[in-house]
Order: structure tokens, then C-alpha cells, then sequence
């Protein structure tokens, strides 16, 4: 992923590019909490809007998507309070990611009353898991990616802890999945108060 990034002190304009991996973190020294600075990130297929980070009341009121063609995903900003009036904090994060930590190809189906669809919003970790990134939904349904395979039963994301879901390939061969619910942010401890 690329973050750009453009701040603007008086008439000069300054703009940085940071390459990134998810789940890492950037620093940003180059501005102050005067200039106007405002952020977008872009994958190979998928961008986000335009986000103002400087000055902070500027953060006020705004919302950050993911957007690809005519479909988004609303992401989660946290901004906690620093113990340091000089350093800003800032956590983006999905309102849901399902991580797929198995050899499968799978695919991951959000599920409401009426529809099931494919998320656009695809990335991969440093580990090489896929994550594929969803907007406050209710239910997911797995199916390999295999022509001819079968769709999981319904998966209810209400219930935290590890079930069990079988899944049919091409050939109707029954998968064994193991599915890992949690509330917990994903990945590594992050400390946001330091």
C-alpha cells in the first residue's frame, strides 16, 4: 500500500509518499500541528478519500472509506489522547477483516437478510495471509475458489470463540475449516498510549 501525503505551511506545499504493509506504523516529523495536512491511501486495485489529519479540528465531522468502482467501506479512526501534547496518534482500522491463515483459496461472502457479496477490499498481510476487509456486517458464508464449489452454511459473527465449518470443493471434496471469531484488534499488541 502507498500513503500520500500533502501538508501545506503558508504558500509552500510539501508532499511525501510512505510504502506500507498493514499493521505498521508511520511516523509523520515532517509537519507541524499548524500546517494543513491531509492523507490517501491507494492499493493496487482500491483507493480511500481524502482525509485531514491537520489542523486537528479539521478531523472533525470527516469519515475515511475504502473505495472501489461504485462500492466502499467505512474504516474505524482512532485517535487516542497522547501523553505528549507534540505527538498525534491516529489507528485506522477495518470495522471487520476476516484473515484467511489456511493454504485455501478461499472466498469470503458478507451476508444480510436479502444478499450475499464478495468484498472488493482485499489485502495481504507481511505473512502472506489474505484479509479481506468489510463493512459492519452480520454473518459471513465461505466457498472455495474453486469452479463448481459449494457455499458454507450461514457463519454468525455474534458469537465470539473457534467452530468448526465444512466447505465442498470443485470435486465435492468436504474442507474442514476452522473459524476464529474475536472483538480484539487483530494482529500484534499496539500501545497507543506511550
Amino acid at each position: 500500500m502507498r500513503l500520500d501525503v500533502v501538508g501545506k505551511r503558508g504558500n509552500t506545499l510539501k508532499t511525501k509518499q510512505y510504502l506500507f504493509q498493514t499493521q505498521d506504523e508511520i511516523e509523520l516529523t515532517e509537519f507541524s500541528p499548524s500546517d494543513s495536512v491531509r492523507f490517501k491511501c491507494n492499493t493496487e486495485t482500491f483507493t480511500t478519500n481524502e482525509f485531514k489529519i491537520l489542523p486537528s479540528d479539521s478531523r472533525m465531522g470527516q469519515r475515511l472509506f475504502f473505495y472501489h468502482q461504485n462500492k466502499k467501506v467505512h474504516l474505524d479512526i482512532c485517535a487516542p489522547i497522547s501523553k505528549s501534547d507534540s505527538i498525534f496518534r491516529m489507528l485506522i482500522s477495518a470495522k471487520l477483516c476476516v484473515i484467511n491463515e489456511s493454504t485455501e483459496s478461499l472466498n469470503f461472502f458478507a451476508c444480510n437478510e436479502s444478499n450475499t457479496w464478495v468484498s472488493p477490499f482485499s489485502l495481504w498481510s507481511k505473512e502472506g495471509n489474505e484479509i479481506v476487509v468489510f463493512d459492519s456486517i452480520s454473518a459471513i458464508k465461505i466457498r472455495p475458489k474453486s469452479e463448481d464449489s459449494v457455499l458454507s452454511d450461514l457463519i454468525p459473527l455474534n458469537r465470539l470463540g473457534t467452530f468448526p465449518i465444512d466447505v465442498y470443493d470443485g470435486q465435492k471434496q468436504m474442507l474442514n475449516l476452522g473459524i476464529h471469531i474475536t472483538n480484539v484488534l487483530c494482529g500484534k499488541e499496539i500501545n497507543l498510549l506511550r
